[in-house]
């Protein structure tokens, strides 16, 4: 019977199926007073093409769901001695503001990490000093 560990807690799982969609969701306070919505969310990667396909997949998604979706950069980039895709782009949400988006899609352990970072456009350069030393940061596990 596998185990699934939570920083506060361990429970056994049963002997079934089971795919990992974790997503750790944190609200993070800039120095501006504004809030950036800070998300890693973990998904399988499959083996039956290349990861740069299931990236622009996401990313085709979030380009035709997303209203007045612009995509601001799209570049590879080398985290943790992983080669990735980091993006940003703005769009309007449903109130009507213009929200900003840095995203980066990390394959890790045969798991695709998609690092989140959401805030109000006015809040942008902020956030982006955030998100930088998020990838900066980042040291993936073996």
């Amino acid at each position: 019977m596998p185990a699934y560990y939570l920083n506060e807690a361990a429970f056994d799982l049963p002997d079934v199926d089971i795919v990992d969609t974790t997503v750790h969701s944190l609200s993070v306070g800039l120095d501006s007073g504004d809030a950036v919505g800070f998300a890693v969310a973990r998904r399988p990667l499959g083996e039956d093409k290349p990861f740069r396909d299931f990236v622009d997949e996401h990313l085709t998604r979030e380009r035709t769901g997303l209203r007045g979706y612009s995509s601001v950069h799209l570049r590879d980039v080398e985290l943790s001695n992983a080669s990735a895709i980091d993006c940003a782009a703005i769009w309007r949400g449903s109130d009507g503001s213009m929200i900003y988006q840095r995203q980066c899609h990390v394959p890790a352990n045969g798991v695709w990490l998609i690092i989140n970072a959401t805030v109000a456009v006015a809040a942008r350069e902020g956030c982006d000093t955030f998100f930088d030393h998020v990838l900066a940061s980042l040291r993936l596990r073996e």
